[in-house]
């Protein structure tokens, strides 16, 4: 949790932003769909990728519908986000 809101980790170890988000107070600046277009979050998220030697989706994704909605990182993207 961060304050009273959870902050939600997956069972791939990844974080939802989402709700990282949330808890700051939804600041527009940092809305997570948009912060990954920003050059130094893509170049974090393709660094980890190359690093790992995985897809990018495996260190970021955006899901929609039911379940685990919302924007999700991998922990360490998280710390940089």
């Amino acid at each position: 949790t961060y304050g009273d809101c959870p902050v939600t980790f997956d069972e791939h170890r990844m974080v939802s932003l989402t709700q990282m988000w949330e808890a700051a107070g939804r600041p527009p600046n940092k809305e997570p769909s948009q912060w990954r277009k920003l050059a130094q979050a893509a170049s974090v998220i393709d660094s980890l990728a190359s690093s790992e030697n995985t897809e990018i989706s495996h260190v970021f994704r955006s899901m929609r519908g039911r379940g685990q909605k919302g924007v999700w990182a991998d922990w360490q993207v998280a710390l940089a986000y």
